[in-house]
């Protein structure tokens, strides 16, 4: 095997580790943005927005903006670390989770409100429904279509993170093979006339 197929070959195995620690992060980072989401809400409900009749869209709505600034800089630190947004990236980051959020989490949540998928709930309820925790439908029918939607948003989100938020890759990360074997070959033939000097 020739040194440029190995580092090819060493290149794709280090890439392919990248991603899935990448996703590992993702996910991590996700769950930290729900947790931190959910204890805004409940703490603008409880206290801050207690008294007003409109406290739960509010409360919706600053939660939502806490947790995804958060989101985005900790993306930004850790599973994008390498990447650079550039100025507009916190921009187009805010965007699609408006879209996500606005749009697409209502049309899949109707969706998934159709009598195909209750079927599937039945089954799902028909397989767990001996578990104290799952012993109500609605409860195994509610869970099963939040995860379905979880799944479906959050791989949208990993790949329009990757291409669009995160696309620009900061100087150092690209390595020209060419380039690197050129500067190999340099370094060969100046140790030949090096040798040869010192003869």
């Amino acid at each position: 095997m020739h040194g440029s197929e190995r580092y090819l070959m060493g290149n794709s195995n280090k890439d392919a580790d990248v991603s899935a620690s990448r996703i590992l992060k993702f996910a991590g980072v996700g769950f930290l943005a729900a947790v931190i989401d959910y204890a805004v809400y409940e703490v603008c409900v409880l206290t801050i927005f207690s008294e007003l009749s409109f406290k739960q869209p509010l409360s919706i709505v600053v939660a939502g903006a806490v947790s995804t600034i958060v989101a985005f800089f900790l993306h930004s630190n850790i599973t994008w670390k390498e990447r650079d947004p550039g100025k507009f990236g916190i921009f187009k980051f805010f965007l699609w989770n408006i879209l996500i959020i606005e749009i697409l989490r209502p049309q899949l949540t109707v969706l998934f409100d159709l009598e195909f998928f209750h079927n599937f709930y039945q089954f799902v309820y028909m397989i767990v429904g001996w578990v104290p925790l799952f012993s109500s439908y609605v409860f195994v029918s509610s869970t099963t279509s939040y995860v379905l939607i979880t799944i479906i948003t959050m791989t949208l989100n990993f790949i329009f993170y990757e291409k669009f938020v995160f696309g620009s890759k900061k100087q150092g990360e690209n390595v020209d093979v060419k380039s690197v074997g050129k500067s190999r070959k340099e370094q060969k033939a100046k140790g030949k006339r090096e040798d040869h000097g010192d003869k």
